[in-house]
Protein backbone atom coordinates (compact mmCIF):
# COMPACT_ATOMS: atom_id res chain seq x y z
CA UNK A 1 0.00 0.00 0.00
CA UNK A 2 2.86 2.34 0.84
CA UNK A 3 4.44 1.85 -2.61
CA UNK A 4 1.09 2.71 -4.20
CA UNK A 5 1.16 6.12 -2.51
CA UNK A 6 4.63 6.76 -3.94
CA UNK A 7 3.46 5.68 -7.41
CA UNK A 8 0.36 7.86 -7.12
CA UNK A 9 2.42 10.90 -6.13
CA UNK A 10 4.97 10.38 -8.89
CA UNK A 11 2.33 9.86 -11.57
CA UNK A 12 0.39 12.91 -10.40
CA UNK A 13 3.55 15.00 -10.71
CA UNK A 14 4.22 13.65 -14.20
CA UNK A 15 0.66 14.57 -15.17
CA UNK A 16 1.42 18.17 -14.22
CA UNK A 17 -0.13 18.45 -10.77
CA UNK A 18 1.72 20.78 -8.43
CA UNK A 19 3.35 19.58 -5.23
CA UNK A 20 0.74 21.60 -3.31
CA UNK A 21 -2.09 19.70 -5.05
CA UNK A 22 -0.37 16.36 -4.44
CA UNK A 23 0.19 17.32 -0.80
CA UNK A 24 -3.54 17.91 -0.41
CA UNK A 25 -4.45 14.67 -2.23
CA UNK A 26 -2.16 12.64 0.01
CA UNK A 27 -3.30 14.45 3.15
CA UNK A 28 0.18 15.58 4.17
CA UNK A 29 0.62 18.47 6.56
CA UNK A 30 4.13 19.33 5.38
CA UNK A 31 5.36 19.81 1.82
CA UNK A 32 8.65 18.15 2.79
CA UNK A 33 6.80 14.86 3.29
CA UNK A 34 5.18 15.11 -0.12
CA UNK A 35 8.55 15.74 -1.72
CA UNK A 36 9.76 12.42 -0.28
CA UNK A 37 6.90 10.65 -2.05
CA UNK A 38 7.47 12.13 -5.51
CA UNK A 39 10.16 10.07 -7.27
CA UNK A 40 10.56 11.16 -10.87
CA UNK A 41 13.22 12.20 -13.25
CA UNK A 42 12.62 15.34 -15.21
CA UNK A 43 9.72 15.05 -17.71
CA UNK A 44 12.01 15.00 -20.75
CA UNK A 45 13.96 12.04 -19.38
CA UNK A 46 10.70 10.27 -18.57
CA UNK A 47 9.38 10.85 -22.11
CA UNK A 48 12.63 9.60 -23.66
CA UNK A 49 12.62 6.45 -21.52
CA UNK A 50 8.97 5.77 -22.36
CA UNK A 51 9.65 6.17 -26.09
CA UNK A 52 12.62 3.79 -25.89
CA UNK A 53 10.54 1.22 -23.99
CA UNK A 54 7.79 1.40 -26.61
CA UNK A 55 10.32 1.07 -29.44
CA UNK A 56 11.99 -1.96 -27.86
CA UNK A 57 8.61 -3.57 -27.16
CA UNK A 58 7.62 -3.14 -30.82
CA UNK A 59 10.94 -4.62 -31.95
CA UNK A 60 10.52 -7.64 -29.69
CA UNK A 61 6.93 -8.21 -30.77
CA UNK A 62 7.92 -8.06 -34.46
CA UNK A 63 11.09 -10.14 -34.02
CA UNK A 64 12.97 -7.16 -35.43
CA UNK A 65 15.93 -7.33 -33.09
CA UNK A 66 19.31 -6.08 -34.20
CA UNK A 67 22.10 -8.59 -33.71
Amino acid sequence: MHDLRHTFASQAALMGHSLIEIKKMLGHKRLEMTMQYVHIADPETYKAATLMAETLTDMLENNDILE
